[in-house]
């Protein structure tokens, strides 16, 4: 009798495999979803991504438990698909064997949905950084890493100096270019691991990840120049930008001190920039 039974007819993929990942049997939804052989050759050779899973599901510790997971797949059209797979090992005593069953429903859009919902919570939607409520949720971790690791980062607040005048004189359209313009700079020059985040109009705020204080000073001035050569239409000069720095966790073990020790700083270095490229400070005292 087919272990299949009444799942031949269901319209999501099911299969059924031996621990070594051969086909035993497979219902018509996954032959043709797949293109897959009926039995007798390895399951990875019509999906890949799956092959990964019967180890998982035999060993002891999970035999015979339910393991729901996503696993990526690519139709026989080319089409990249997503599969939310529940599976089970079960030992047969008649034949002394395990075998693993597995149902697999395609949940691609509502896997989609989903990335793009949280991409919209997370990101500004002008310059694709993280928005301001995102980059306080990291700035929070990243004290709480800093002062369980006893180890220091830096938390760097930019402003573009005479954003207002650029808007006035050049356009909202012109202002908006130089703001993405100004994300993808930051993105640039920064690694895998620091965060840059759009804090609120012309504001700006960046992680830098295991950075003391003196790394930090220079990342900023290497950052502010290199903004510096963003051009503004009609003008001959490239924006300028202020920063301040905070030191995690020495100057603020809390969210709101980090960025008000940052923006005072930033406002010190606007007050004495002089039309400077760059003008910093790493404290409103220093």
């Amino acid at each position: 009798m087919s272990r299949l039974g009444i799942f031949k007819s269901i319209s999501d993929p099911v299969l059924v495999v031996d621990s070594n990942g051969l086909l035993i049997e497979a219902n018509d939804a996954f032959l043709s979803s797949f293109n897959a052989a009926e039995t007798g050759k390895p399951v990875a050779d019509a999906w890949p991504e799956i092959a990964h899973l019967w180890r998982t599901t035999t060993i002891p510790a999970t035999l015979g438990a339910l393991l729901r997971v996503d696993v990526p797949a690519i139709d026989p059209d080319g089409l990249k698909l997503v599969y939310n797979v529940s599976l089970s090992a079960v030992h047969e005593p008649a034949s002394d064997a395990v075998v693993i069953a597995a149902v697999a429903r395609d949940v691609t859009a509502e896997r989609a949905g989903k990335t793009a919902l949280e991409l919209q919570a997370t990101t500004d939607s002008l310059t694709g950084a993280y928005n301001r409520v995102q980059l306080e949720l990291l700035l929070d971790r990243e004290i709480r890493v800093a002062i369980r690791r006893k180890t220091a980062s830096c938390f760097l607040l930019f402003d573009v100096d005479k954003f207002k005048q650029i808007n006035d004189k050049r356009g909202h359209a012109e202002g908006d270019r130089v703001l993405k313009e100004f994300a993808a700079v930051l993105h640039k020059n920064l690694r895998a691991s620091d965060v840059v985040a759009r804090y609120g109009g012309d504001e700006f705020g960046v992680i830098l990840t295991d950075t003391g204080r003196e790394s930090g000073l220079r990342k900023a001035q290497q950052l502010a120049e290199s903004l510096g050569r963003i051009a503004v239409q009609g003008d001959e000069t490239g924006i300028t930008t202020s920063v301040g720095l905070a030191q995690i966790p020495d100057d603020g073990e809390h969210v709101a001190d980090l960025v008000e020790h940052a923006d005072a700083a930033m406002y010190q270095a606007k007050r004495e920039s002089d039309r400077s490229v760059v003008a910093w400070r790493s404290s409103p005292t220093e």
